[in-house]
């Protein structure tokens, strides 16, 4: 006798967790795209901006950032290679 009128398991159901875990992972992964997507928009916007000439600073932007970076960089390995007092 077949299960079909006995099987009351439904992929959907919330205590599914196989279910769960798969729109879980779903869910996750369109967050990622969506992230992707909308830093690509945003690069593809800054691009577009800069070749136009009318960044307003976003070159200059990136450049104070490159350049809060290095700095810090240094300032961390200067940091490291201090020597130990024994």
């Amino acid at each position: 006798m077949p299960r079909g009128a006995y099987d009351l398991t439904d992929p959907a159901a919330y205590k599914s967790s196989a279910a769960a875990e798969a729109i879980t992972m779903h869910q996750r992964q369109v967050k990622q795209e969506q992230a992707i997507a909308a830093a690509e928009q945003a690069a593809t916007k800054d691009q577009k901006l800069i070749k136009s000439k009318k960044s307003r600073g976003i070159v200059d932007a990136r450049k104070a950032t490159k350049e809060a970076a290095k700095t810090d960089g240094q300032a961390s390995e200067a940091h490291n290679e201090a020597p130990l007092k024994p």
